[in-house]
């Protein structure tokens, strides 16, 4: 079995011959940290490709303003991409769209100040959800209904400081914390059977209970801020 230096290795080869063949191009992300991305000539492509699956809506980097009326979505959408916009504000409070197929919403890199309570209430498919970097200072409390998400990115949300009961949200695969401003661990994450992933690189953190981490028995990555001096592991 294969190391995970040799893996690595063998990843960096993989890349560099994408990189040679121009169809990935070296970039800097927000932190200006090199990194690859598709090249936009692929990307094109691979996103005319895309579209033709009507199941798919991909407005990624339009600097659009603001998000898609309730009745601009499609009914059986899959998968949502608008990340890298200018959206500031999601709906209006009261609004609750109803997209029952809907499996990925990217909202990544948009600066969003707040999320209707009742925004997610009615997708219960949804399994990706990334609210990366955006202005949000908490998250709905319809988050709790996302029974089937695997995959919850919050990194870089440096105003969130609250997070409902997460307690429900078992088949949650992944989960990344870093960056934001929470003070103690979510309530309800010691239900998380599934956990593979947990970042916790949270320089306000003041606790991790050692008892929530025992009883993330599938968890094999886990991140926090060794140097922060608050931070403790409490039993």
């Amino acid at each position: 079995m294969d190391t995970r230096e040799e893996m690595k290795d063998k990843g960096h080869v993989i890349m560099k011959k994408l990189e040679d063949n121009c169809l990935l191009e070296k970039c800097s992300n927000h932190l200006r940290w090199t990194c690859v991305k598709m090249h936009d000539a692929v990307r094109d492509m691979a996103l005319s490709i895309t579209n033709v699956n009507s199941r798919c809506m991909i407005q990624a980097g339009k600097q659009s303003k603001k998000l898609l009326k309730k009745d601009g979505w499609m009914a059986d959408v899959e998968k949502v991409s608008l990340m890298r916009n200018s959206i500031s504000r999601i709906l209006k409070d009261g609004s609750s769209p109803q997209h029952q197929l809907l499996k990925t919403l990217l909202l990544q890199d948009n600066p969003i100040e707040k999320i209707p309570n009742s925004f997610f209430a009615n997708m219960p498919s949804l399994s990706v959800l990334n609210l990366s970097r955006t202005k949000i200072e908490r998250l709905p409390n319809s988050i709790s209904k996302l029974e089937n998400l695997t995959t919850l990115l919050l990194d870089g949300c440096q105003a969130l400081r609250y997070l409902p009961c997460l307690s429900k949200l078992q088949g949650l695969k992944k989960l990344n914390l870093c960056q934001t401003k929470i003070e103690k661990a979510p309530e309800g994450m010691d239900m998380l059977i599934n956990l593979r992933y947990l970042d916790l690189y949270v320089v306000t953190l003041k606790e991790i209970p050692i008892g929530l981490l025992l009883k993330l028995s599938r968890l094999q990555h886990l991140r926090f801020d060794e140097d922060n001096e608050k931070t403790s592991l409490r039993a």
